[in-house]
């Protein structure tokens, strides 16, 4: 008979405690992480909701300016536009293309209908555009930078679309550059990847060890 006295030790469950995993790692470690992407998520979602109905009368103003207009009045809506673009602080490409876009959900949501150029306008404008970008070209990289800020100091609309050609002149020269600095950023990123990717699968303190570098540096 046991002594009522003596302290019995608790029974041991057979059953074990099932710990709730996400990729390998329990579940509590990564939850807070998660729940902060579900945040940023709908943060980033109700913007861009907001965005969407800003442009829709954005695009709604737009519309009543333009239904009907000739193709040369309509030009020069384009230019007080893509102006207004330019002084948001996007570049003149980039402004286009946004009016390109504008353009187009007008057409689908709206039933805009492009006003149609002048029989014999094109070839016109065209030689007129190759005139003026020759003119630009010929110019070095310090006449275009001076005389886009002497542009930018009159200000009134025809400086303005001075400074954007000066600007457009000074994109195209810089992308050759630009595009190559870009594919050199690619292919290190590749290649850093691909070595993170060896180092995860060594699974060693060493590799562990250069991990962290990589990310020190990264920061750095």
């Amino acid at each position: 008979m046991a002594n009522p006295s003596q302290t019995v030790a608790p029974v041991q469950s057979a059953v074990a405690t099932v710990v709730a995993m996400i990729g390998g790692r329990p579940a509590v470690e990564v939850v807070e992480t998660l729940t902060g992407i579900g945040f940023a998520s709908a943060k980033a979602e109700m913007s861009m909701e907001a965005g969407a109905s800003a442009l829709a009368v954005c695009d709604a103003n737009l519309y009543d300016f333009v239904k009907g207009l000739p193709y040369a009045e309509f030009m020069l809506v384009r230019d007080a536009v893509t102006t207004g673009h330019v002084d948001a602080g996007r570049s003149v490409q980039a402004a286009g293309k946004a009016w390109e876009r504008q353009v187009r959900r007008m057409v689908n949501e709206l039933e805009f209908i492009y006003p149609k150029q002048a029989e014999g306008a094109a070839p016109a404008m065209a030689a007129k555009r190759a005139a003026a970008l020759a003119v630009l070209a010929a110019k070095s990289d310090a006449e275009l930078a001076a005389d886009k800020v002497a542009a930018l100091a009159v200000g009134d609309k025809k400086s303005l679309g001075a400074a954007a050609a000066l600007a457009s002149e000074q994109e195209r020269r810089a992308k050759p550059e630009l595009d190559k600095a870009d594919e050199g950023r690619a292919a290190l990123m590749k290649a850093v990847q691909a070595r993170a990717a060896e180092l995860r699968k060594a699974k060693t303190v060493i590799a562990d060890g250069l991990l962290h570098a990589m990310l020190g540096a990264g920061k750095a």
